[in-house]
């Protein structure tokens, strides 16, 4: 048998946890023991459950051998994932290989209720390959999705037997799999339609986020109205267009608080605000901390969880 709890706490990063007490803790922690057999042969979960959290959950995690399947249920959370960040709406499934940095966190909202299950197995690789073909490791689910109804049976799964137990496991998830193959597919085939102007904003955001920009400008510049700007921006994106740019820089300017001693002024003129005050203040309300406080806490965690 092989236990992951030691694996993913040393593939911890960062983790900050919201004060509860005892009888209200969101959730069991539950890590699997998993057979030699399963692990050359089959699908496994190496751990699961079902959570709801608030403020000020985050977690940073890299070099852990496993995928994470999460599912949100209701309120918004954000995934930070190869330079990219997404919003985490209800309805919407991720699935990422936990080799590669990421950080979960509360976004715009007092909770956030998600289902998880970090797997792994013979093969999986090939299932992630296909996933992967469109390159956004999020997407939103369609009515009568079958794949909340296979992580509810996955997490709620109890056997004596262990070999017989494992095989149900593996089958489960070989279905959740390939559901989450052909159901992103069929999103994508919706998702093609976006605006190609809608596009080209989104990615000046992402990698000109330094940049001054106002509705009045982008609509001149890609010839449409302030108003269809805006509704098709948000309906394609799930934001606003001055909400994600906002959202972006805040972003970056977190990844700058951790990783360097850059001053609070020049962050704030990195990402393009040019008054270390305004900064100071909006940072303040997206994160419910101000950067001094959020770079003093930056290594400061509970004692790891799940998610």
């Amino acid at each position: 048998m092989q236990n992951f709890e030691k694996e993913y706490l040393n593939a911890v990063i960062t983790k900050r946890e919201p004060i509860l007490s005892a009888k209200n803790s969101p959730f069991s922690l539950k890590f699997v023991s998993v057979s030699c057999f399963a692990l050359q042969n089959l699908f496994y979960m190496q751990n699961f459950g079902t959570r709801d959290t608030q403020y000020p959950f985050l977690l940073e995690l890299e070099h852990f051998n496993s995928y994470l399947v999460l599912y949100t249920k209701s309120g918004k959370g954000k995934l930070s994932y190869k330079n990219e960040f997404y919003i985490l709406h209800p309805d919407t499934v991720l699935f990422i290989n936990c080799s590669n940095y990421f950080k979960l966190e509360l976004f715009e909202s007092s909770n956030w209720s998600f289902d998880w299950i970090y797997l792994n197995g013979f093969q999986i690789q090939t299932y992630f390959n296909l996933y992967c073909q469109k390159a956004n490791p999020v997407f939103s689910l369609k009515p009568l999705s079958q794949i909340p109804n296979l992580i509810k049976k996955l997490i709620s799964i109890e056997t004596l037997k262990i070999t017989e137990g494992e095989l149900i496991t593996s089958m489960l998830i070989t279905n959740l799999l390939t559901h989450l193959i052909l159901e992103k597919e069929t999103s994508y085939l919706v998702d093609e339609k976006i605006p190609a102007y809608v596009l080209k904003i989104k990615e000046l955001f992402d990698t000109k986020y330094q940049d001054n920009y106002t509705l009045h400008l982008l609509s001149a510049q890609f010839h449409v109205s302030k108003f269809t700007l805006t509704r098709e921006f948000s309906k394609y994106i799930h934001s606003s267009p001055i909400d994600y740019l906002i959202q972006r820089r805040i972003s970056v300017a977190q990844d700058l608080l951790r990783n360097t001693d850059l001053p609070v002024n020049e962050i704030a003129l990195n990402i393009g605000i040019d008054n270390p005050t305004h900064f100071i203040n909006l940072f303040k309300k997206r994160i419910g901390l101000t950067p001094l406080q959020y770079r003093n806490q930056k290594n400061t965690c509970t004692t790891p969880d799940v998610p």
